[in-house]
């Protein structure tokens, strides 16, 4: 190949496009497309060491040259905007370049003679055989030395063995003496803790039945508790109901002061806003503090019921937690005369007889009375 033709732009631009293929850039090319542009590229190296007529294939070259540049430029741009298309594009511009490149005329050697290699080839095995042969004749003695030392070392190997079973059985009857003192041992021990848990076991039994006496008597004892105990399970409905009342007697007192001071608040607003007398407004004024009275009584008297009940349960309460601790002592006989005279005392009749429906018709008289001599002294004052 001549200067001129080594020079050709078409090798420079081939290098640049096989440069750019194999750069961390090119790595979101396919690997079958990168292999393809590479492979028309050494196609294409390859054909031109072996050229022949080398001024006649400028031309060709130059067209070469065009499609790699091509080429080149498809593959910037798919590297610029990641068109996969630009690929393909270049593809098929490497494509044309094969054409081109099988017009390139090239050089084929003249045939060779193959007899006479093939002679040559066959004596040179046969001069390498007899080499082998005598390199297998030096195997085979270093061989059978080497199965000798093997031999010796398997020999060395199983007397060691011998030693070995021989120490294994010692230490085997000594691991059997050492059972057989231990089994001797264990056995003993066993004996003399049986009969200590025996021992134990008669001393516990003891203790148990000196235990056992002892809580029979506390059973009695405890039976007498359990009589004074028992009355919180009789005192306990009337201590709920105590409770009940108490709440009742404290809402309905609060409603009552609640409309007292209604009555106050109206009756100081009713003042302060006096102004010229009318016999009707003050009449009005009257009905309404009349009003406010009534309910507040009312509630007031509801309080107080309440208030009885609450003390008359509270009553029941102390008396029947009282009377067990206070018959505890006396004899059976005695006991269920007492309990039958307090039943009847205290579950005979009801020591309050008032509902909580009562209203109190003696306080609206009252006050309707009052009412009435109110208007009569207007009427006689506006006359």
């Amino acid at each position: 190949m001549n200067t001129n033709l080594e020079n050709h732009p078409a090798f420079q631009v081939a290098e640049q496009l096989k440069n750019r293929l194999l750069s961390d850039d090119a790595s979101q090319i396919k690997i079958e497309d990168r292999d393809f542009i590479i492979s028309i590229i050494e196609y294409f190296e390859s054909r031109i060491t072996v050229v022949c007529l080398e001024p006649t294939i400028g031309d060709t070259l130059n067209r070469i040259q065009n499609q790699f540049q091509t080429a080149l430029n498809e593959i910037n741009k798919f590297l610029v905007n990641k068109n996969y298309t630009h690929i393909n594009n270049a593809r098929n511009h490497l494509t044309n370049t094969v054409s081109f490149i099988n017009s390139i005329p090239f050089f084929i050697p003249k045939q060779v003679n193959l007899s006479k290699i093939v002679k040559d080839f066959k004596n040179l095995i046969l001069t390498d055989s007899e080499e082998i042969k005598k390199r297998l004749d030096n195997i085979n003695k270093d061989f059978d030395v080497k199965v000798n030392n093997i031999n010796n070392k398997f020999s060395e190997l199983n007397q060691k063995a011998s030693n070995i079973d021989q120490k294994f059985n010692e230490q085997q009857q000594k691991i059997n003496q050492l059972f057989t003192t231990f089994q001797n041992d264990y056995n003993q021990l066993k004996l003399s803790l049986n009969e200590d848990i025996k021992k134990e076991k008669e001393k516990i039994n003891v203790e148990n039945d000196k235990y056992l006496k002892e809580l029979s008597n506390k059973l009695e004892e405890a039976k007498k508790i359990i009589n004074i105990i028992g009355n919180i399970g009789v005192t306990g409905d009337y201590q709920k109901t105590a409770e009940y009342h108490r709440k009742q007697a404290n809402l309905w007192r609060w409603i009552s002061v609640f409309i007292m001071f209604i009555a106050v608040v109206y009756l100081a607003f009713t003042v302060l806003k006096i102004g010229q007398y009318d016999w009707h407004i003050s009449l009005l004024r009257i009905l309404s503090i009349t009003l406010f009275i009534y309910p507040a009584q009312y509630a007031a008297n509801q309080s107080k019921i309440h208030r009885e009940q609450e003390i008359y349960n509270k009553k029941m309460e102390l008396d029947l937690a009282a009377i067990n601790p206070f018959i505890e002592l006396f004899d059976e006989k005695k006991k269920q005369e007492i309990k039958e005279k307090l039943v009847e005392k205290y579950f005979g009749n009801n020591a309050i007889n008032k509902t909580e429906s009562d209203i109190p018709i003696t306080v609206y008289e009252k006050f309707t009375n009052q009412f009435i001599s109110i208007i009569k002294s207007i009427k006689d004052i506006i006359k």
